[in-house]
């Protein structure tokens, strides 16, 4: 891709200086990046906290060790695959949250990270294209990100296929949930030093603070870090850094140089001009990963000397020109009925549900008269069997519900929460069915903890009994909920609240 860069265009975390990253990381969604309503602001919540800690070592002020209470961080459960892979998205306790950025941002800190990074990219043949960004404009972060991922896996994809024959995909079998914790140190601080005496025994080194803060979060466990959050994609990297320097090293062992190797977090692209030098890359990758307690995952790793197909992800090719053609609301949603199917919980079902709420959103302004339950039903079986869709689906909802009594909105939402009971880890869900029944009217009983926030300005959702007496009120619900957005709410849910996009990538 070029190198030109504007002054619009996101610029990489750890290109910023340390007092900008801290910033940074302290917005609301840095700390959390999975799709919650707009009232959930964190950002004063870590704020406050910040200037109580006021840059205090964390067990300097706690009570008890949190490492020894169990339910510290909250989990909201999300499937990758719409059947069994589920995700825990952690919203790290506030705490220890701040008290990681911390850590990391201090001067010397954010320079030795700096280093770390500076020494992974050293290979020009191994891309990493995932760096955590900060946009420059009125795109967010995350929509940031998700350009980054078109344009430098996608498309840069695309154009390797000038250079290169074949391509392998594989990526990590659960990623975070397999990152070793002590890895963190070996990748600051080398291998040796980290599993030295000298090096296990201080409790300076910045690996060995990460490590312990982590850990303390999660009732000690060191296999696996949480998942939602800017501050852990960063750690994330720092690993996989350390991982493609460990690669290249083996690659410059084996006489293997001419490759090009895309990589999206966890997720690589391996070009190469002979076949068996990508068969034997990929098994030095897997080789390099076990030695971290990582491993690529088998069902997921493909070969192709097609690249340009291989580029594109298949729901995407399925889908392309499909919904085209004008049809009824009900044909138009049967179409996405189908696609959902062939390819569950794909990127593709994400844009064709989003671009139907846009069609829904121009026909609720002109007015419609297609009926509203059949519609209603096929998008609700879409949404049992795509998790991901959890937030669009009830911004549709919101927009059907509109044309339904009163009466008929309870007794359809009533319907549909007695669906969704069969299915496990339904807490995003109830988030975003809330967002609508609040200034609709409609009373819900709904099980996840963090709905109770909008009821209770004083609710506590991360346990705070390892805290002082007095740093337990700065975890309330009133500081992390905005009344004025909350009081301020439409009841249908507009585009722009669910979707980064007014195009599709």
């Amino acid at each position: 891709m070029s190198d030109e860069k504007t002054k619009a265009d996101p610029i990489r975390i750890i290109d910023l200086d340390s007092s900008v990253a801290k910033a940074a990381l302290l917005k609301s969604e840095s700390y959390f990046d999975f799709d919650l309503p707009p009232y959930f602001d964190f950002s004063p919540l870590l704020k406050g906290i910040d200037a109580k800690l006021a840059g205090a070592p964390l067990k300097d002020v706690w009570a008890s060790n949190p490492a020894d209470h169990d339910g510290v961080n909250h989990i909201i459960f999300h499937s990758k695959d719409g059947k069994y892979a589920w995700r825990p998205q952690e919203l790290i306790h506030p705490f220890i949250y701040v008290a990681l950025v911390d850590q990391l941002t201090n001067p010397p800190a954010w320079s030795a990270i700096k280093i770390h990074f500076a020494s992974c990219a050293a290979n020009p043949n191994i891309e990493c294209v995932s760096h955590p960004l900060v946009s420059n404009s009125k795109q967010t972060d995350k929509a940031a990100q998700v350009t980054s991922w078109w344009l430098e896996m996608e498309q840069r994809s695309l154009e390797l296929s000038l250079e290169y024959e074949h391509v392998i995909h594989t990526d990590i079998a659960d990623c975070y949930g397999s990152i070793y914790t002590h890895t963190i140190c070996w990748a600051l601080h080398g291998k040796p030093l980290a599993k030295s005496r000298e090096g296990r025994q201080d409790k300076n080194l910045l690996g060995n603070i990460l490590d312990r803060l982590l850990t303390a979060s999660r009732h000690g466990e060191t296999n696996g870090i949480p998942q939602g959050s800017t501050l852990t994609n960063l750690i994330a990297e720092m690993v996989l850094g350390y991982a493609d320097t460990r690669l290249t090293s083996a690659m410059l062992g084996e006489g293997i140089t001419d490759y090009k190797i895309l990589r999206y977090r966890d997720d690589y692209r391996i070009f190469t001009k002979n076949p068996a030098h990508g068969e034997r890359i990929t098994k030095l990758l897997a080789e390099v990963l076990r030695d971290l307690g990582m491993k690529l995952s088998p069902d997921k790793t493909a070969v192709s000397n097609e690249i340009i197909r291989a580029a594109i992800k298949e729901d995407k090719l399925f889908w392309i020109g499909k919904e085209k053609r004008k049809r009824s609301l009900i044909k138009h949603m049967l179409l996405i009925h189908e696609l959902a199917g062939m390819h569950p919980n794909s990127g593709s079902v994400s844009v064709a549900m989003s671009k139907f709420q846009r069609r829904l959103t121009k026909l609720n302004e002109k007015g419609f008269k297609d009926p509203v339950r059949p519609i209603i039903a096929v998008a609700t079986d879409i949404a049992l069997h795509n998790p991901r869709i959890y937030p669009v689906y009830a911004a549709i909802l919101s927009g059907l519900l509109h044309h339904l009594s009163p009466i008929e909105r309870q007794q359809v939402v009533e319907a549909i929460l007695r669906k969704f009971e069969k299915v496990p880890n339904c807490g995003h869900l109830h988030v975003w069915m809330q967002r609508f029944a609040v200034p609709m009217g409609i009373p819900l009983l709904l099980s996840e903890p963090i709905c109770k926030a909008l009821d209770d300005s004083e609710f506590q959702l991360w346990a705070a009994d390892w805290l002082p007496d007095a740093y337990r009120p700065l975890l309330r619900a009133g500081l992390y909920v905005d009344q004025g957005l909350l009081n301020g709410l439409k009841p249908v849910i507009e585009p722009e609240e669910v979707q980064l996009f007014g195009y599709d990538y």
